[in-house]
């Protein structure tokens, strides 16, 4: 600890005066070292991310210039309606999917040097699904996970599906695996998605990111014309298939009989009446 004012200049024992004590640094990393804070919630649930007052009352203390800044995936929280800061801590009310992502609460200290004080990962499962696509087509999934490999060291990465592993990347370095493009997809990649980060050594785990994904068929020529933007106001409304073909067969019988009956007025009123006209002048 120091021994002098923490506003005076100097060295305070092994450490400048108005700086975060050594000890202190050193507790901050061990309680990174000693839990992992993941929360999996559903969405429009309401949650508080509890910064560590404690150690925060220790750092107010010996650094009053030092202060604190929340991030989510690396970005500075936009607070709003529904996030808000509330003394230390984050409260996201009615949560998201796109809340999801690791929180991390970043001591600035008076030598510019940062310091990680906590760390908490949040995935929201979301009411419904989160992408509805078609197999054969193409999905990126994000997993958010970047952040945690500028804490931790020796993180494995593992892609779940329905809670049975997709795919185990093992011991790697999180930023090359941060996104996983599903090309092309299929049926079978319909389920609730999860993107796991561990660290074993120290017997922590995250989970990062959950997405619910729905896979129909293939798409074709009746899935086109109820998904496309400028044929969905009409053709969306259908529900099937067999209705959308019900529709065009209508729609072309329609179209069909207003042209032949065009066809027929513009003959009967304006070929033939011409033809008279024609033959009026031959007998003048």
């Amino acid at each position: 600890m120091f021994s002098r004012s923490p506003t005076a200049t100097g060295v305070c024992n092994d450490f400048p005066c108005g700086d975060v004590a050594l000890d202190t640094l050193e507790e901050i990393r061990e309680n990174l070292r000693k839990r992992a804070y993941s929360f999996v919630i559903s969405e429009g649930e309401s949650l508080v991310l509890m910064n560590d007052r404690k150690m925060l009352k220790s750092i107010r203390k010996q650094s009053p210039e030092a202060y604190f800044e929340w991030t989510l995936n690396g970005v500075f929280i936009n607070v709003g309606d529904r996030v808000t800061f509330q003394g230390d801590d984050v409260h996201i009310k009615a949560a998201r999917p796109q809340d999801a992502g690791v929180y991390v609460s970043m001591i600035y200290r008076p030598n510019n040097h940062r310091v990680v004080l906590k760390v908490i990962s949040l995935a929201v499962r979301a009411a419904n699904y989160d992408v509805d696509t078609r197999a054969t087509l193409t999905y990126v999934l994000q997993c958010h996970s970047v952040i945690l490999g500028y804490v931790y060291a020796d993180l494995s990465l593992t892609l779940t599906v329905n809670n049975a592993t997709y795919r185990d990347h093992g011991v790697t370095t999180l930023a090359a695996v941060n996104a996983h493009q599903l090309d092309p997809l299929n049926e079978s990649n319909s389920g609730a998605w999860q993107c796991v980060v561990e660290q074993k050594d120290l017997n922590l785990h995250w989970v990062t990111n959950h997405v619910r994904l729905n896979v129909k068929k293939a798409p074709n020529f009746f899935t086109h014309l109820m998904e496309d933007r400028l044929t969905a106001p009409i053709f969306g409304l259908f529900r099937t298939e067999r209705a959308v073909l019900a529709a065009v067969i209508c729609l072309t019988v329609a179209v069909f009989c207003a042209v032949a009956g065009c066809l027929v007025l513009y003959l009967k009123f304006c070929h033939l009446e011409a033809r008279a006209k024609r033959a009026n002048r031959r007998f003048q």
